[in-house]
């Protein structure tokens, strides 16, 4: 939630995500941004020319005047940076309004004044592309045009007498209707919901208002995406939009509990926006040295799998195609991406360009991209291919979240005889009661009954069919997906580029925390770098990736990249490097080349169409320890920045009872080493019980204070300090050798009883080290081993002496391993009662010894 307020007598809006980042309002202007405030009681508008003498002059010059500001408008709103030009736009809108006002004047209006803005708007919405249809449509939708209309509406009530204000109120409205209409229009037809002669075109539509404003230029631009995938970013745009209120609720709340000082939601997302957009690819593949050589479409779309089979002009090469990654790989990708973006409609087959590419956010600002273990060249985007994005949180497979249902259970079977990528024999095991296979089947079915719900990495592990191949198990995973995927679910941890920040609930405390720090180091000039906890935020970008349009840079890593290229290949890359920078290639190389490599480095200068693509080498290894580095910094921040009342709420739970006492030690057992054997050993036996719960609580309370304010080296988290302060405060009531001795017990024997009799011991005795409790332990067993083995048969009498010495013999073996402890040790354990324990608990462990025997170690 904005913490706005009142700034210099001008009262601040306080919700839909508009934060102080975002901007203010002034008495009579508003500040997007650190822009200039823009002055709304004194717009100046643009240029009007002279009307003309004559009234077909006047005529013609107005409508022109329209459609030209019109266009203005539209411009400062579809810009590829996606910067909303408060002052251009207002500035258009008023010039438009004079002109539209002269051809009411000159009686060329028909109906009323909104149907002239309508008609005048109407053929330059049509005429735009869909990236700037979409690029006009997202700026409706953010936080910027929000607090330009909030601070329209302030000045209309300000100013009642303000027509400027007034009419641009009323054209923003206009516009954006008239913006989502056409957007829905081409949505409608791409879907195939409707033939293109069925929706009639906007200027047809709305053109009524004034005669004559001319025709729409054709909208179609080279490389433009689809509108299917402009759908797609629609739709996760509005979705992400209005989750933006919450998020800066909850912002606000974390930047109060760990005393983050100023800070809002906008600026965590901002950190994101700022991190740039990188692919990492091999060397081989980008320069063509191996497989296919994408610079050769450099002035075209960038070629992925689906290209590859959607362009085979038979089905044999189709196949061929779909064999590079596997036909269960093709069917897991395609269920995953229609999981994702379900406008990828199930109706019809989907268009390799209107299926994403995958990008990663540069959190870290490598110069060797975000994912260098994908490839040793990192293309670095430019910022406007980010606005044609949606993201997740680590990658697509991980990110689909699915709901099991028994529907679905059957619906699997159903559609398993048909499904691609599984072998006719394993389908047929598959689908037979009772087989090995099939039992495998339902026990992975069993256990997503038991989550629920669930995320599609668990594919990669737990949901695992053992008997399948790998690309089998990408198969039956794509058919899972298929049936069990939860779109709206799935949607709702998307996120567009403008609403970046309603990504914060899928991020861990941590990373939220690091996103913090980074925002505070970009307000004092820093980089603002982020050493994430998942493996990236991944993004999805809609519409082709142009080498020549899309790329700002190439960076090349040194080390293991081009310092591995045979010198063979090293002409070859300096010579596209030459052409990519506009430059011309080495005479001598070029001599060497043949007459095809020739054509096809004249044929990268071609698609290039005169773009210059820098190409940058760089060393990974000042890299290699970075995130290390970053992360350091992030966790010493973190513990800097701890959630006071978190640590409060658990502080109560352990004091209001016994089960929130024994639940957190049962918790705080499971994390530590050894931990959870002492749980396992315990079973239902407290650890702590009676008086020494008290005791528990008050030495915990007392390690908490001591902790939070200042944590020692590695509590980084909440979590840290509360289960290490409860770790100390059990070790000092309880006892660490009484730890210790429980966590030996697994290791000593594996026998239930036995176990149980060794953990009634260590709970009813006083404690010692864990080296003494190993000691009298092991050789407990060996004497209950050996009076075990002493049982005569029947008839034979027992042999005392025997017996003795054997006896003996486990006694001299513990006291060897007494006199081999540590001089402390050995005085802190004392031996007198160690030894008088050890016949003890020997006779205790002793399970299968006769009567006869039991009653002679008695006597």
């Amino acid at each position: 939630m904005s913490q706005l307020h009142g700034i210099n007598g001008a009262q601040q809006p306080q919700a839909t995500g508009i934060s102080p980042s975002v901007g203010k309002l002034g008495l009579h202007s508003v500040q997007l941004g650190t822009n200039p405030p823009v002055r709304l009681d004194a717009i100046k508008g643009n240029k009007i020319p002279f009307a003309g003498f004559r009234t077909a002059t006047k005529v013609v010059n107005a409508k022109t005047g329209a459609r030209e500001n019109a266009a203005l408008a539209l411009r400062s709103l579809a810009s590829p940076d996606g910067k909303l030009d408060a002052k251009a736009l207002l500035n258009a809108a008023k010039s438009m309004q004079t002109h539209l006002n002269r051809l009411g004047t000159l009686g060329e209006i028909r109906g009323t004044m909104d149907d002239a803005v309508i008609a005048a708007f109407a053929p330059e919405v049509e005429s735009l592309s869909n990236t700037e249809l979409l690029n006009a449509y997202q700026q409706f939708l953010s936080p910027e045009m929000s607090l330009l209309k909030r601070a329209l509406q302030a000045e209309m009530s300000a100013n009642p007498r303000n027509e400027d204000v007034m009419a641009a109120a009323a054209n923003l409205f206009s516009l954006e209707a008239l913006v989502t209409k056409e957007a829905s229009n081409r949505i409608i037809i791409a879907q195939g919901l409707a033939q293109p002669e069925q929706i009639p075109p906007l200027s047809a539509q709305y053109g009524a208002g004034i005669e004559g404003m001319g025709a729409a230029r054709p909208h179609e631009a080279p490389a433009d995406m689809s509108a299917v995938s402009m759908h797609v970013l629609m739709d996760v745009a509005i979705d992400s939009s209005a989750r933006r209120e919450r998020v800066g609720g909850l912002v606000a709340d974390m930047a109060s509990r760990r005393n983050l000082g100023n800070i809002d939601a906008r600026q965590f997302g901002d950190v994101l926006r700022s991190a740039g957009l990188t692919i990492n690819v091999d060397l081989g593949f980008l320069f063509g040295m191996n497989g296919p050589k994408p610079l050769l479409k450099a002035g075209g779309a960038w070629e992925h799998i689906f290209h590859s089979i959607e362009a085979a002009p038979d089905e044999a090469s189709r196949q061929a195609a779909i064999d590079v990654k596997g036909a269960g790989y093709i069917q897991k990708r395609d269920n995953v991406e229609r999981g994702l973006f379900p406008e990828l409609s199930e109706d019809r087959p989907a268009v390799a360009n209107e299926r994403p590419t995958y990008a990663a956010l540069n959190l870290l600002r490598q110069r060797t991209g975000a994912a260098p273990t994908y490839g040793t060249v990192a293309l670095h985007l430019k910022p406007e291919v980010a606005r044609r994005a949606t993201y997740t949180v680590d990658d697509t497979f991980v990110a689909l979240r699915l709901r099991y249902t028994e529907a679905g259970r059957q619906a699997v079977l159903d559609l398993l005889p048909g499904s691609p990528g599984i072998s006719e024999a394993h389908k047929l095991d598959l689908m037979t009661e009772g087989s090995e296979l099939r039992r495998r089947l339902d026990a992975i079915f069993d256990g997503m009954a038991a989550k629920g719900e669930f995320r599609a990495d668990l594919f990669k592990n737990e949901f695992q069919l053992f008997g399948l191949e790998d690309d089998e198990n990408s198969a039956l995973a794509g058919l899972f997906i298929k049936v069990f995927k939860d779109t709206q679910s799935t949607r709702k941890a998307m996120a567009s580029f403008d609403s970046l920040e309603t990504l914060l609930p899928e991020l861990g405390d941590m990373d939220a925390v690091s996103l913090a720090r980074a925002a505070l180091d970009r307000q004092q000039h820093g980089m603002g770098r982020v050493a994430s906890e998942c493996n990236y935020i991944e993004a999805q970008v809609h519409g082709p990736i142009v080498f020549a349009r899309d790329v700002a840079e190439i960076v090349i890593n040194k080390e293991f990249g081009l310092d591995q290229l045979p010198q063979a290949q090293k002409a070859w890359f300096n010579a596209v490097v030459a052409v990519l920078g506009g430059k011309q290639p080495a005479a001598a190389d070029m001599d060497a080349f043949s007459a095809e490599q020739r054509a096809e480095l004249a044929a990268i200068r071609e698609q290039l169409g005169g773009a210059v693509i820098p190409v940058r080498i760089e060393e990974q290894i000042p890299e290699l320890d970075l995130k290390n580095t970053v992360r350091s910094e992030e966790r010493a921040f973190y513990a800097a920045h701890l959630d006071q009342a978190r640590i409060d709420a658990k502080l109560h739970d352990v004091q209001q009872d016994d089960a929130g006492l024994q639940a957190f030690i049962s918790q705080m057992l499971s994390i530590r080493p050894g931990g959870a054997a002492v749980s396992r050993i315990l079973g239902t036996v407290p650890l702590v019980a009676g008086g020494d719960a008290q005791n528990v609580r008050e030495a915990f309370a007392a390690y908490v204070e001591q902790y939070r304010h200042v944590p020692l080296r590695g509590q980084h988290t909440e979590d840290d300090v509360l289960q290490n302060a409860m770790w100390q405060a059990v070790s000092d009531v309880m006892g660490k050798g009484r730890l210790d001795s429980l966590a030996a017990i697994e290791e000593l024997t594996a026998d239930p009883a036995q176990r149980a009799t060794l953990r009634d011991f260590v709970m009813g005795h006083p404690p010692m080290s864990g080296q003494a409790f190993r000691a009298l332990a092991s050789a407990a067993l060996q004497g209950a081993g050996v009076l075990n083995g002493l049982a005569p048969a029947e008839g034979e009498p027992l042999d005392d002496e025997a017996m003795l010495t054997r006896f003996g013999g486990a006694a001299a073996s513990f006291r060897r391993s007494f006199d081999a402890m540590p001089e402390e040790e050995r005085d802190a354990a004392g031996e007198g009662r160690l030894l008088q324990a050890f016949g003890g608990l020997a006779f205790s462990l002793m399970r299968d010894a006769s009567p006869e025997v039991s009653d002679r170690v008695a006597e």
